[in-house]
């Protein structure tokens, strides 16, 4: 049928099986099938939807697509993915776990040419806490050369760095002047990110790999130390999830700044690596039934290493604040136009993403910007304060 279908449409034999295994899926769902053909959603759409609800019996796909077809037309890709992947989370967490340890099994590291003439590399189906890990670990090393003169973007040092760390190079060769320049490896001192619930932190980075081989070894001590060596840890990212998975009572999803929606034991992996180093910053947020942030918390100290304690106990004893919902009683106003650091953490405790219309950015990415302008009369204050990416 794939051969067939490739011959009539001149497709290639890829192309023609994504496009039958797309029309297979979309046979049980009629709400997206409809929206399809009344040209509510595209095709891209369809497939977002057909390939998120794959994960579930019939009975339970057509409770999640009732959720969400009807307001996968009003979404870009982007926010109907994330919106899926949170429904199949909680509608069914161990058939994404299935999903997640075929895949797995699968992984591999990819090579190929770009038509610019340039290269690209990837590892496909990898441990998802070991990639965000991964993440973040580029981030402090980009920062590292970029605080010595390193010239070019972040993104620009973190593509370099990250071909350096796999051919071995030691990670000072990429700076300008590597002899004269560079002033020894000092520790990366880990953001504080904004909080979420209950584990908000700085997120682990990777031991070094292993050693290549005889023939090209890495120099010892040619990576900072204080960008994580074995063991160690580095960079932030904002992970949230509910305190009940936290404690093992259900297995709801979370959600990482950047990564979206996120698996009960990939939350778990996550904070058992957090927990047990000690300069994390640990958050607890309460929420109404709608999920709105309306209260706060933050620790004085973290939970301390995976059964050490009583991680029941230890969140009791956060003070939490409310937040406004409703009407604000302008309590954390302040009359300069930066607002302190207590109501910008709040700010993006609220919302942990951009504001705009079909923006993804994490909250850590973006700005605090004044809804009415503040050279305008607007407020310094949590109620006329949102999240907005300006690039």
């Amino acid at each position: 049928m794939t051969e067939e279908l490739a011959a009539a449409l001149t497709l290639t034999g890829r192309s023609a099986g994504s496009l039958l295994e797309l029309s297979r899926r979309l046979e049980r769902l009629p709400q997206t099938t409809a929206l399809l053909a009344a040209g509510v959603i595209d095709r891209s759409r369809a497939a977002v939807i057909a390939d998120q609800l794959s994960l579930l019996d019939d009975d339970a796909a057509a409770a999640v697509e009732d959720q969400i077809a009807r307001r996968a037309g009003a979404m870009t890709t982007g926010r109907l993915a994330a919106a899926c992947q949170r429904a199949v989370l909680a509608s069914d967490p161990q058939a994404a776990a299935r999903r997640q340890e075929r895949a797995e099994r699968d992984a591999r590291v990819q090579c190929w040419a770009e038509p610019a003439g340039t290269g690209a590399i990837a590892g496909r189906d990898l441990n998802l806490a070991g990639v965000i890990a991964a993440d973040r670990y580029l981030d402090a090393a980009a920062r590292w050369l970029q605080r010595r003169g390193a010239p070019g973007s972040i993104d620009q040092l973190r593509a370099r760095a990250f071909l350096a760390r796999l051919a071995g190079q030691p990670l000072d060769t990429l700076l300008p002047h590597p002899a004269a320049g560079a002033r020894g490896p000092d520790p990366v001192t880990p953001a504080s990110p904004a909080g979420a619930d209950p584990a908000n932190a700085d997120p682990a980075t990777p031991g070094a790999p292993a050693d290549p081989g005889p023939a090209t070894p890495a120099s010892p001590g040619s990576w900072p130390a204080g960008l994580g060596g074995a063991g160690g840890l580095t960079g932030t990212v904002n992970l949230a999830m509910p305190a009940t998975t936290w404690l093992g009572l259900t297995d709801n999803p979370g959600q990482a700044g950047g990564h979206g929606a996120i698996d009960a034991g990939t939350c778990r992996d996550l904070g058992a690596a957090l927990a047990a180093r000690g300069d994390s910053r640990w958050c607890l947020t309460l929420t109404d039934r709608d999920g709105r942030a309306v209260a706060h918390g933050c620790a004085r100290a973290g939970p301390g290493p995976p059964g050490a304690g009583d991680p029941a106990a230890w969140l009791a004893r956060i003070t939490l604040t409310p937040i406004a919902t409703g009407t604000c009683a302008h309590r954390r106003q302040t009359a300069g136009y930066r607002p302190p650091d207590s109501p910008r953490h709040l700010i993006k405790t609220r919302s942990p993403r951009c504001g705009y219309p079909g923006c993804r950015r994490p909250a850590t990415g973006c700005d605090d910007d004044h809804t009415i302008p503040h050279h305008h009369g607007g407020r310094t204050c949590e109620c006329n304060l949102a999240l907005a990416y300006i690039s």
